[in-house]
């Protein structure tokens, strides 16, 4: 389920937030008393301002990958936060051929560089995808992708094509939105949200969507059939007054 947030929410397999003033404290995906390790990807395209991603000032990662350009991204948040937070990538993937300034790659040599040739198979947000699954084997696992936004819509189209396939982010980080997967028995609480901000459910296993719901205007059950089950939903009038978080559980689907 894809939720989005933001002046504009969507959920179903995924949560998307488009909105910029809920507090990071929104969204507890609960996976029971395991500890979850966070794992980083930054890649190319368009990417939220470091000042104004909370969710990355939040958190800590436990490894940092760039793919191809993402690499400029790491430099970015890496001025912004300081070394302390971000030192040196742990791997840098892709065909290398976007990344602006060709120097980083040698100022992280420390880093693991795996690159591949122009002529793959996969995009090289795809392979650092395809590695964060790999890593931390047997352990639980929350990816998060910064960047892939903007541009032309055939590149969208692709990246949101990921989360129906079996290396999706649990997070992506996009300008103004916060996008979740809430995949079957998955939860989440959203915090804080105001009576303009909207959220919509997005199906991603074609009608497999179940969803419950407790806050919202329009209740789970009250969902549509189709890609997109409920669009511009919003807290319920009673939730907002009392300061009630939002409370969604994937029933069934992604």
């Amino acid at each position: 389920s894809l939720k989005i947030l933001a002046k504009s929410v969507s959920f179903c397999g995924m949560l998307r937030q488009l909105f910029k003033n809920i507090v990071e404290s929104e969204y507890h995906k609960r996976t029971g008393n395991a500890i979850m390790k966070n794992v980083l990807i930054f890649t190319g395209g368009e990417y939220p301002n470091p000042d104004e991603c909370p969710y990355i000032s939040d958190n800590s990662f436990d490894f940092v990958l760039c793919a191809d350009s993402g690499l400029d991204v790491f430099e970015c948040y890496k001025k912004y936060f300081g070394e302390k937070k971000f030192y040196c990538p742990d791997i840098i993937i892709g065909d290398m051929d976007s990344v602006s300034d060709k120097s980083l790659i040698d100022k992280y040599n420390t880093s693991v560089l795996k690159k591949y040739s122009h002529y793959k198979d996969y995009s090289d947000t795809e392979l650092a995808l395809m590695e964060a699954k790999n890593i931390f084997p047997g352990e639980k696992k929350n990816v998060v992708l910064l960047g892939a936004s903007g541009g032309r819509i055939d590149h969208f189209l692709h990246v949101y094509s990921m989360f129906s396939r079996d290396f999706f982010p649990d997070v992506w980080l996009t300008p103004g939105m916060k996008s979740f997967v809430l995949c079957e028995k998955q939860s989440c609480r959203i915090h804080a949200l105001s009576i303009e901000d909207r959220i919509s459910f997005l199906d991603l296993e074609c009608g497999m969507l179940s969803v419950r719901s407790q806050g919202l205007e329009w209740e789970g059950d009250r969902f549509m059939g189709g890609l997109v089950p409920s669009l511009s939903n919003r807290v319920s009038d009673s939730n907002y007054r009392n300061s009630k978080p939002v409370e969604v559980t994937v029933e069934s689907g992604r």
